[in-house]
């Protein structure tokens, strides 16, 4: 009798195991799954040249600005600039931009734009969407002169050699006489001279 009992609890648990996808208890698979997220909507910004090189005065110069959409993003970009040097502008001051079209920004420099290199950012916004990217900005031109320097002490009397275009100065501060350049007013020579108060012309530009 005991031996029919543990046969007959043998049969009623393989059974049990047959109606289940294994003896674990786990319910059998149907198939059906969860469907994989949307992707989220979103676009990014490409340039026709991410390097421009204007001159001071100089011809103006376009650059394409793109958009292209991503997770099923049709929305309208508004792309505006950040970054330009002094002296340059771009023409329009924004773009309205959908994805799969372009448009244009014209770049220029005026006659006294500033001789510089810089990183122009190109910011396109949608809603609550922001996508940016970078524009090197060079622009070339022949630097201005300054007509300053600092030479320590203190010029007190002098003479202009209009020929070779050249200032002679007196300076007791340092106990010598400057040599300066009119042309960009660099100093060109410094003379030792004990306590050179006064200056004759003609002595002075005979001997230097």
């Amino acid at each position: 009798m005991i031996l029919r009992k543990r046969r007959s609890r043998v049969v009623g648990f393989g059974l049990l195991c047959l109606s289940m996808t294994g003896c674990g208890g786990v319910a059998a698979d149907n198939g059906s799954e969860s469907p994989p997220p949307s992707p989220t909507p979103g676009f990014s910004i490409s340039l026709s040249s991410n390097n421009l090189t204007l001159a001071q005065g100089g011809v103006s110069q376009a650059v394409l600005v793109s958009v292209a959409g991503q997770g099923g993003f049709t929305g309208s970009v508004s792309v505006t600039l950040t970054g330009l040097t002094s002296g340059v502008t771009a023409s329009p001051t924004s773009l309205s931009v959908t994805p799969g079209s372009s448009a244009t920004f014209t770049f220029s420099a005026s006659g006294t734009a500033e001789i510089a290199q810089q990183a122009v950012s190109v910011n396109g916004t949608s809603g609550t969407l922001t996508e940016n990217t970078s524009l090197q900005l060079t622009v070339s031109g022949t630097p201005v002169p300054d007509p300053f320097h600092a030479i320590g002490g203190a010029l007190v009397h002098g003479f202009y050699d209009e020929a070779r275009q050249l200032l002679f100065a007196t300076n007791p501060g340092l106990n010598e006489l400057d040599v300066i350049s009119g042309a960009d007013f660099s100093v060109k020579a410094r003379v030792p001279v004990p306590q050179p108060w006064g200056i004759i012309r003609w002595r002075t530009a005979r001997s230097l």
